[in-house]
Parts: structure tokens; C-alpha cells; sequence
């Protein structure tokens, strides 16, 4: 499977800790994408028009974009448990599943493009959660480079 990508996308980091816990890391071949609303990147938009990342080709030639759809069919693919069958679970304690995985992303990304709001001090107790669920492999891997 190739999947476009750039290392600083949140939505990119989505897709590869899914993928790390789903056991399927190793079967994705990163393709470096610069998407761009004038300077398109050629590449990409051969395989996906709308030119964004991330973008899945699965091993059968299928074309998937968004996230959300991408972690669905890689949980699916591996037969996972990162998206519950029956009703959402709640709260975030103890959970590796799709919704703590673009939980602890987006907070990720709020530390990367966002340090100055200072979220961590507003919501210590998320920050907590944050500093727990960021030192799993998956996370640990996947963090964007310093800007």
C-alpha cells in the first residue's frame, strides 16, 4: 500500500499510529506529497484529483482520501478493534482506539503549530492524559520533526 503523506499532518499522523497499532506499519510505502491549492503536486493529484493528504492506494489499486476513511479500511483490513462495532465507548482513560488516537494527534499538532496557547496549563487534566497516551510507540514514532 502507498500512502501520500507529509511528516507535519496531523491527519497523516492519524493514519500511521492506526496503523502501527493495527500491526500494519511495515506494509505501508511512505510517498512524500506537497499539497498545494495552485502549485499542485503532480503526483498526487494523478492518483487523487483533490490533491490532499493522506491519500491510500491499497494493495489492489483502490483509491481512498480522508482520514477517517483510510484508519476505517486499515482497522478493517487488519480485523481491529481501533473503531467499536457497538456505540461509542467514553472517556479516554485506557483506550487506544480511533477517537483517543486523533484526540492525542490534534493535541500533538497544538504542540507543534500552537505551543503560545498554552493548553496544557488550561486543561491539566487532558495534558496528563496527553503525556501518558504521547509516550506510546505508536505516537513516540510518528511525532512531526521540530519546526
Amino acid at each position: 500500500m502507498k500512502l501520500f503523506y507529509a511528516a507535519t499532518s496531523p491527519f497523516v499522523r492519524k493514519c500511521l499510529v492506526s496503523a502501527h497499532e493495527l500491526g500494519l506499519r511495515e506494509r505501508l510505502e511512505l510517498v512524500p506529497a506537497a499539497p498545494h491549492p495552485v502549485n499542485r503536486d503532480r503526483t498526487l493529484v494523478a492518483s487523487n484529483p483533490l490533491g490532499k493528504i493522506p491519500t491510500l492506494i491499497t494493495d489492489d489499486g483502490a483509491v481512498l482520501y480522508d482520514s477517517r476513511v483510510i484508519c476505517e479500511y486499515l482497522n478493517a483490513l487488519a480485523e481491529g478493534a481501533l473503531i467499536p462495532r457497538h456505540g461509542p465507548a467514553r472517556g479516554l482513560l485506557g483506550r487506544v482506539d480511533a477517537g483517543s488516537i486523533a484526540v492525542g494527534c490534534a493535541l500533538g499538532y497544538l504542540n507543534f503549530r500552537f505551543a503560545s496557547l498554552e493548553w496544557r496549563e488550561k486543561c491539566p487534566a487532558t495534558a496528563a492524559w496527553f503525556e501518558q497516551f504521547g509516550k506510546r510507540e505508536s505516537m513516540a514514532v510518528t511525532r512531526p520533526p521540530a519546526a
